[in-house]
């Protein structure tokens, strides 16, 4: 519930006409007087549950940034500040710290929390194990409840559902082969010149990738890894030198120019994925969209074919520059798609081994802000799917993020590991659908369906 000072504020904010629809706390009020702790109060009098206000401020806050242009810059910081009271609310809900004790009328501590006069000031030790990330998916405590029957996702060092020990050690494995930049350092020709140009001028950076040039030592293997950290260098020098947005970009804007190009030229090297953007042929798509009701179907904001078996192997999702309730929604949307095609790729291999399916992996993407997050999913015992992080980093927009152009280049790398690992896969699914290879009756995906049902 509102504090009484939260109370307070939305009652001096705004006095409501209880004839009118009860959305306008921000129409009524002053835009310089525009306060969280005022709208989610203005919902709360009204007997809104609080999760429920928040999601209510959003829209509204939205509606009005829309309708009155002059907001667009108070608006983005009572966003920003929203989606931070929301996590540290969260984070509450799990948080053992002290019980209530009283220290004279004006200061009372609770949950490493203190609250003076109207202000509130929220505390957690060092190592409290409560890390906030933002611009990565995320899974909401709830949520996780709802999905957990028939997944088990680890997106953070926190799984957001039970998780097995199997899952949790890959997990681990991940995060650690990340660390180490495993991919990236299995090649340290390409390491090096990613170095030389990082840790280089600016004026200098074109030259010193167009004047590179192999030698009888650089494996195929390093051609192809250099071939493609110059295309994305020099769209990345493009970037720096065009002018700044002259208004708010829209989510599209930024995932037009910075996201996709990586993967236009990812696609022009190593031939593996064939990819479609921004919402186009997912429905007419018969290979996805024939396993959705016309109500479950659903646009992708990039969707990568694979050449050899033209089954969807990648999607993406943009969930724009504020990290907020859509990123929640997309995590969703992404674990409902990969579980889809997963599901219905099963019909394709019916006489193939249940066992060698398990090895067929879809992978998905979510942009937020600057931050791109891999991920895959696959189905794991107990007739369960599993949703992990593989890799994650900054993409960056500026000169002042080049450092980052390591960790994008192993994301790449391990991006490029999996597709090979599921070539191979898709080449034993098909020679066992046909017979080439024995499998055994009983492991069968037909089989196994049956003895499910």
């Amino acid at each position: 519930m509102a504090t009484e000072a939260e109370k307070n504020v939305a009652e001096n904010s705004i006095q409501r006409d209880e004839n009118e629809i009860a959305h306008n706390y921000f129409e009524h009020t002053a835009i310089k007087d525009w306060k969280v702790v005022g709208a989610l109060a203005y919902y709360i009098k009204q007997n809104v549950p609080l999760q429920e206000a928040y999601a209510m401020v959003e829209i509204a806050l939205q509606n009005a940034i829309k309708s009155r242009k002059s907001s667009a810059n108070r608006g983005q910081a009572i966003l920003d500040e929203l989606n931070v009271r929301r996590i540290i609310i969260s984070l509450n809900k799990n948080f053992k710290g002290y019980q209530p004790r009283r220290f004279g009328s004006e200061c009372i501590v609770f949950l490493g929390q203190v609250k003076k006069t109207k202000k509130a000031f929220t505390f957690y030790k060092p190592l409290t194990g409560h890390l906030i990330t933002i611009n990565k998916p995320r899974v909401t405590k709830e949520d996780a409840s709802q999905v957990a029957p028939a997944f088990e996702v680890i997106i953070s060092d926190t799984p957001s559902t039970p998780t097995s020990s199997i899952i949790r050690n890959k997990y681990n494995e991940n995060m650690e082969d990340q660390r180490k930049n495993k991919c990236l350092n299995s090649l340290p020709k390409v390491y090096d010149l990613i170095n030389k140009v990082i840790n280089g001028k600016y004026d200098n950076m074109l030259d010193t990738v167009d004047s590179y040039k192999f030698d009888p030592t650089h494996s195929e293997n390093d051609k192809k890894a250099i071939k493609l950290f110059k295309y994305i260098i020099n769209d990345y020098h493009a970037n720096c030198e065009k002018p700044v947005y002259y208004t708010d970009a829209n989510e599209r804007t930024p995932y037009c120019e910075y996201i996709i190009p990586i993967f236009k030229y990812f696609s022009a090297v190593y031939k593996n994925l064939s990819f479609m953007w921004c919402e186009k042929g997912l429905v007419a798509n018969k290979q996805l969209a024939i396993c959705w009701d016309n109500d479950q179907k659903k646009l992708m904001d990039g969707i990568g074919y694979s050449i050899r078996d033209k089954a969807e192997r990648l999607i993406m999702e943009c969930s724009g520059e504020i990290d907020g309730e859509h990123t929640e929604e997309d995590t969703l949307k992404l674990m409902e798609a990969t579980s889809r095609c997963l599901k219905h790729e099963m019909g394709r291999y019916l006489s193939a081994s249940w066992r060698t399916f398990g090895k067929r992996q879809v992978l998905s993407i979510q942009c937020v802000n600057n931050t791109i997050t891999l991920m895959c999913s696959k189905r794991v015992e107990e007739n369960k799917w599993c949703f992990i992080e593989q890799r994650s980093t900054i993409v960056p927009r500026d000169w002042d993020d080049r450092f980052s152009w390591i960790k994008v280049m192993e994301f790449m790398l391990k991006l490029k590991d999996l597709l090979d690992e599921q070539e191979n896969t898709t080449e034993e699914l098909k020679k066992q659908e046909i017979g080439i290879i024995e499998v055994d009756a009983q492991d069968t995906i037909r089989n196994t369906l049956k003895e499910d049902n």
